[in-house]
């Protein structure tokens, strides 16, 4: 995911932000209950922290964001992560 702000109007008329934000996820982990990309003020429903957040395990796997390379969830970015999105309005 890439933002270039150079000729940026607003947050909102981004690729960025219009890819993600109220956008419903293709990763729906939970029966019955519909992930977005990002769901404004809702954490529990954005599957992006929900990837996060996880680490793939022998039970669990295709789950964790990113994918390779990190063994160790970065809590400090997680919280930052979940007080933006939580802050924003639904």
């Amino acid at each position: 995911m890439r933002l270039t702000s150079g000729h940026m109007d607003t947050v909102e008329s981004t690729d960025t932000y219009a890819t993600a934000v109220h956008v419903v996820s293709g990763f729906q982990p939970i029966a019955g209950q519909t992930f977005f990309r990002i769901a404004p003020g809702d954490v529990a429903h954005s599957a992006i922290p929900y990837r996060a957040s996880r680490r793939d395990t022998p039970e669990e796997s295709g789950i964790q964001m990113p994918p390779i390379g990190t063994h160790l969830v970065d809590t400090a970015g997680m919280a930052l992560l979940d007080s933006w999105i939580s802050g924003m309005p639904r």
